[in-house]
């Protein structure tokens, strides 16, 4: 599947649009329909592609592992391959959060530094590691 970048002001302008109003929208060619309060606002549309998940694995481990830990398994940041977040572990969540930080903590913004796609990279691997680490059964129900 060829990919079409999507410039990362956009859709992350996109994206919070779509949860503060609760609305639906094409986001860079991707159908994104969500209501304020629903918990799957937008899906990563390359979660089980295999390429996906190499790029992204190879780019967490460039610019998210200081923090996150190996396999994104917790260091000064939260664990992020546990099978549960904090917040909302949501695609749209964790898009966002990437890419606009969070306020008042150390996760800096990455808006400047990836584009979309290789945000949607990360998460996809973020996704297939917790799948791994869940069969492998490290992971305690919570």
């Amino acid at each position: 599947m060829k990919r079409r970048r999507m410039a990362p002001r956009f859709i992350l302008a996109a994206a919070t649009v779509l949860v503060a109003l609760g609305s639906e929208i094409d986001v860079g060619g991707f159908h994104c329909a969500a209501a304020a309060d629903d918990a799957n606002e937008m899906k990563n549309p390359y979660e089980g592609d295999p390429a996906a998940i190499a790029k992204g694995e190879e780019l967490f481990s460039e610019r998210c592992s200081f923090c996150h830990g190996g396999h994104g398994k917790g260091g000064k940041g939260p664990p992020l391959t546990a099978g549960h977040f904090k917040r909302s572990g949501t695609d749209t969540t964790l898009f966002s959060t990437i890419m606009a930080g969070r306020p008042g903590t150390q996760m800096g913004a990455f808006a400047n530094a990836l584009s979309a796609d290789d945000v949607w990279d990360i998460i996809a691997f973020l996704r297939d590691e917790t799948k791994k680490r869940a069969a492998a059964g490290e992971l305690s129900s919570q």
